[in-house]
Parts: C-alpha cells; sequence; structure tokens
C-alpha cells in the first residue's frame, strides 16, 4: 500500500511540474460581420507574450492574412502590437470579443486602410498631413496656433487671428548635449523661430500626448516678438508599419538554405514604438526611435542560439544595429548606414528575388506521403536543378535524364513537358515522379527543404544538396 501510494505521488509531482514549465498557448476565434464581408479571426496567444493571429475571408476569394508579434494584457483586455486590422480583444473564460483600447466592444465596423492595402490606425488628421508630405506637426492653445513642417519644401504657420505664415524650411540645427533642435527662418514680411526638445507633453484641449515640447517665436515686420509654446511630434510614414522580408544585407541575397529560420523578417510598430523580428536564426526585439527619414533601432535584446549560417546574422544585426536613415520605394524598404551596408526588405515574402532560394540543386527525399530510399535506383535519389533566370530545370528522375521550362509567380511554379531520355528503368518511381511533377502548382521554402504543392496536398520534397 505504501508503495502504491509512493507511485502516485511521483506521477502527481510529475504531472504539477510539466504543467508549470510548459508554455502554454490558448486559441480564441471570433466571426466580424462588416459592411461587405464577413471575417473569420483566429487568435492564439502564447505565455511568452507572442500572438498570432489569422484572418480569414468567408465570402470573398481573398487569401487569409497572417499577423504576429508581441502583446500586452492589461486585466481583460490584449493589446497586439504590429500593423494590425484589430488591435485590441476583451477575454472572458474561452471567448474573445474585438473591443477599442477600453474594453468597449466592437462590431459590424468597417476597417480603413491605406493606399497600399495595409491596415493604418492613424487618425484622419494624421493621415492626411503624411499625404502631404508633413514631416513634423505641432499645435498650441491660449492662443491656438497650428504648425506643419516639411523639412525638404515647406514649413507653415497659422494662429486664431488668422496670421498665416509660409516659408522655404531652414536648416536644422542639432544641440550637441541633448535631444533638441531648432529651425530659423526669415523673409521680408516675418522671422520665425522654431526650437522642439524631446519630452512628453500633453495638449491641454484634446487631451492627446506628444513626444516634443515646441517653442516658436514669431516676429512680424515692425511687431514685438510673439511666443507660442505647445506640443509636437514626427510623422512617421504609416508605410513603415508591419512585416518585412529580408531580401539582400549589401550585395549579398538571403541564402535560405542555410538558415534554420526561413524568410528573415522585421515586423515595426511604429505606434508602440518598438520592433520584433528574426534574422534566419536567433529572435530580436527592441525599441524604435523615428524621426522624420531617421530611423534607429535601440535597445535590442535577442535569443542567443549557435546559428551556422557562415555569419550571415551577425552581418545582418551589425547593419540593422547601426541603421540611421530609411526610404520605401514602392514595397521595397531601404535601411541604410554609414557603414554603407544596406538592408533591403520586401513586403511580401513572396516578392523576394529566389535567385539564392531557388537556383541550386535539389534531391528528392520524399514522395507522394513517402520516403525515397537511396540505393533503389541507377543514378541515386532523383535531383532536380533550378535556373530562376532561364526559367529552366534539369536532372534526372534516379534514372533518366529531364529538362524542360518551368513558369514561377509568388509562390506558384509549374513544370512545363520537355525532353527525356528513353532507358529502361526498373520499378515505378520514375512514372510516380514524372505524374507529380507536372501537376506540382506551388511551392514553399523552409531552410534547405523544397516542399512542391498539388493545391494544398505535399507531393514532393526535396533537400538542397551542398
Amino acid at each position: 500500500m505504501k508503495i502504491h501510494r509512493f507511485i502516485i505521488l511521483i506521477f502527481a509531482l510529475s504531472f504539477q511540474f510539466n504543467c508549470t514549465t510548459a508554455q502554454s498557448e490558448n486559441t480564441y476565434t471570433q466571426t466580424i460581420s462588416l459592411s461587405d464581408n464577413k471575417q473569420n479571426l483566429r487568435l492564439t496567444l502564447g505565455s511568452d507574450k507572442y500572438y498570432r493571429l489569422i484572418v480569414q475571408y468567408a465570402d470573398t476569394p481573398k487569401m487569409p492574412e497572417a499577423y504576429a508579434g508581441n502583446y500586452i494584457r492589461t486585466k481583460n483586455v490584449v493589446a497586439l502590437t504590429g500593423n494590425v486590422p484589430y488591435k485590441y480583444f476583451s477575454l472572458n473564460d474561452n471567448t474573445m470579443q474585438w473591443c477599442d483600447e477600453t474594453g468597449r466592444a466592437l462590431n459590424n465596423q468597417t476597417v480603413l486602410t491605406n493606399d497600399t492595402g495595409m491596415h493604418t490606425s492613424l487618425d484622419k488628421r494624421d493621415e492626411q498631413k503624411i499625404k502631404n508630405g508633413i514631416d513634423f506637426f505641432a499645435l498650441g492653445q491660449e492662443p491656438g496656433w497650428m504648425l506643419d513642417i516639411d523639412f525638404e519644401n515647406k514649413i507653415t504657420f497659422k494662429n486664431m487671428e488668422g496670421v498665416v505664415i509660409n516659408m522655404p524650411p531652414g536648416k536644422v540645427q542639432q544641440a550637441m548635449d541633448a535631444n533638441v533642435k531648432s529651425m530659423l527662418v526669415k523673409t521680408e514680411r516675418a522671422t520665425l523661430a522654431v526650437t522642439w526638445q524631446k519630452g512628453t507633453c500633453k495638449d491641454v484641449m484634446s487631451g492627446e500626448t506628444f513626444d516634443y515640447i515646441v517653442t516658436v517665436t514669431l516676429t512680424e515686420k515692425n511687431n514685438q516678438n510673439q511666443i507660442y509654446k505647445g506640443c509636437g511630434k514626427y510623422l512617421a510614414n504609416e508605410n513603415l508599419n508591419g512585416n518585412w522580408f529580408l531580401e539582400q544585407v549589401g550585395n549579398e541575397f538571403v541564402n535560405h538554405s542555410i538558415l534554420q529560420k526561413s524568410n528573415p523578417e522585421l515586423i515595426i510598430d511604429i505606434n508602440g514604438k518598438s520592433f520584433t523580428g528574426h534574422a534566419g536564426c536567433n529572435r530580436f526585439s527592441g525599441s524604435l526611435f523615428v524621426e522624420s527619414k531617421t530611423l534607429r533601432f535601440t535597445e535590442i535584446s535577442a535569443t542567443e542560439m549557435a546559428c551556422a549560417d557562415g555569419g550571415f546574422e551577425n552581418r545582418c544585426m551589425k547593419a540593422l544595429t547601426a541603421t540611421t536613415t530609411y526610404k520605401i520605394v514602392d514595397n521595397t524598404l531601404i535601411l541604410s548606414n554609414p557603414n554603407g551596408t544596406t538592408l533591403t526588405y520586401k513586403r511580401n515574402k513572396f516578392e523576394m528575388k529566389k535567385s539564392n532560394a531557388l537556383n541550386k540543386t535539389w534531391q528528392l527525399i520524399e514522395l507522394n506521403g513517402h520516403e525515397i530510399i537511396a540505393g533503389n535506383q541507377i543514378k541515386g535519389l532523383p535531383q532536380l536543378t533550378l535556373n530562376t533566370q532561364t526559367l529552366t530545370y534539369g536532372g534526372h528522375t534516379g534514372c533518366n535524364n529531364i529538362n524542360g521550362k518551368f513558369t514561377n509567380k509568388d509562390n506558384t511554379i509549374s513544370f512545363l513537358p520537355g525532353a527525356m531520355t528513353r532507358m529502361a528503368c526498373p520499378g515505378n518511381l520514375e512514372d510516380d515522379f514524372i505524374k507529380a511533377f507536372h501537376k506540382v502548382n506551388a511551392y514553399a521554402l523552409s531552410g534547405n527543404m523544397l516542399t512542391l504543392f498539388v493545391n494544398d496536398e505535399t507531393v514532393m520534397v526535396f533537400k538542397a544538396m551542398q
């Protein structure tokens, strides 16, 4: 009896230990009825403060969208970081409800998108100013005034007395020992001196919180100086928000075959002033500093796994840490630094150039769900060599040689019938290979593995040859 009780006790302790050390996940679902369609949401929250959100479109052929990042939980309200169409959720027992930041339920509302199709959380005022090219915006009360600065084209000052002044921008002066900047501009009509200093500032009228304390000194012709105090902020390009996938480090294209995690990713949240991602091996996160065209990644922390990638991650992180400026051209994000090593990211991972990803020789290891055993073929395991520049393929089926053309767009791929030698081959492998090969219509890359699909079914798995 004592032995029996001892075994029960050991089992209970083991169970308790497993429960307390495992990183659990909880998944919630909700259907949102919008004006033009229904969207099915699937939100998974991990105990490591990392989330995954899948948005499926019920009434349209649009492909599902996936979002990931860190989340913050305050009582029953979860706030998702990153550029997501649904920012806040309230959780009760096993259910969730889309809500605002206060926990008030939302539904049947239209989700706004900007010109690129990415979801936006900017209010209409800031959105319009960004479209007009405004880099810095400030306002104040008693008396009311507003200031718009386009650092490349124009500075505009307005006050409640009806004074409107438009001037070419002046040179920005930076204080040596503090985040204080100033600009002095003069015309025949007036002189405008603007100073903005880093610091929390709240507008007394709206309660809106800004990042800078602003002082404007206006001297009109034959008038005394008028001093205006208020708050200001940089209007960062909202297109920075969201998921970016690394294509190049300097002139070096991403070689997916040497990475533990495919598609090195950078997730930017300019409103939360934070970023997360990975460089093909370790995950990283940190704080974001954005001012006009200036962009810096600071307070970076990362996991510490050993990475057999020839130093690729180190080169990537060195360039990321040194980043000082950015530009967005179409769906390409270019990060620059004084060292001269640029980082080039694409909005969609399937837009990335495949020259170093697909352009290699692949060896078949699985066909129609069955492992291929080496030694049963005349030429060994079937091989496939791809060239995305000429869109040609070559190789052998384990017996006969094959070559021909293929088409490739986004994550779709199709192999057209081509030339093939005519040796007699034992077994059914070659016939099964050819039948599956010419039905393939999609692919996925993961590290050094190439998976070919017929619709959603895996039919062939290849491994990159060294």
